[in-house]
């Protein structure tokens, strides 16, 4: 994988001087509820202070209740966002 440029404006600053968040990759499924997948992570990345990175793997229509529907993205397609 090529190295990650971190946008300038989520430098933090730690001990006085603006230093870049470590990148973080999740590989994973998108869940529209949010609880869990690729939005779970990508909110945890936050609060520990990292930058979140995604490769998504599947979508998913669901809520807290159900799954509803589920679609696997082609594998071709995961290794493009894996290469980019």
């Amino acid at each position: 994988m090529s190295k990650v440029a971190v946008p300038a404006e989520t430098l933090v600053k730690f001990s006085g001087k603006a230093e870049r968040p470590a990148a973080v990759l999740t590989i994973a499924g998108s869940d529209s509820g949010g609880g869990a997948g690729i939005q779970a992570d990508l909110k945890t990345f936050v609060a520990s202070g990292t930058y979140g990175l995604s490769v998504i793997t599947a979508v998913t229509a669901q809520n807290t209740k159900e799954v509803r529907s589920f679609m696997a993205v082609p594998p071709e397609m995961i290794e493009q966002q894996m290469d980019a």
